[in-house]
């Protein structure tokens, strides 16, 4: 958690924080990937940011396509709860296909903070993504 809070810049204070540990990693990601497309992005093209952990982040241009179209490239065995929440039940984004990469970088660090609470023996809550307990 300490990595993600760090890379957030302060002036956007608790806006992503949530008592959820695995939450606010989570979010708080979200804020790191915003700032990163808003304020970084030197490809001259429209693109997306990604904070990956451990002081690496990527900025990756959007492809000529849209996140409706996404749909079409995963396999129905792959297609999970979130497959109806981010992908085929949502309209927005729709002109940014990278925002399934955003929301796929978000759950990947926040369920490294629930693993890395688990494995120091500090979660206390039920299971969740990222919570090797079940």
């Amino acid at each position: 958690m300490t990595d993600i809070v760090n890379h957030l810049p302060r002036s956007y204070g608790n806006t992503y924080y949530d008592s959820n540990r695995i939450t606010h990693g989570h979010e708080t990601t979200h804020g790191i990937n915003s700032h990163l497309r808003n304020y970084k992005n030197d490809t001259g093209r429209r693109a997306n940011g990604f904070y990956v952990l451990n002081n690496r982040g990527v900025i990756v241009p959007e492809p000529n396509m849209r996140k409706s179209a996404v749909g079409r490239y995963v396999p129905a065995s792959l297609r999970g709860s979130r497959y109806g929440t981010y992908i085929s039940g949502s309209r927005a984004w729709d002109d940014t296909p990278t925002y399934v990469l955003d929301e796929w970088v978000s759950y990947t660090n926040g369920g490294a903070v629930g693993i890395d609470l688990n494995r120091s023996g500090s979660w206390n809550e039920s299971w969740q993504d990222g919570n090797e307990n079940r």
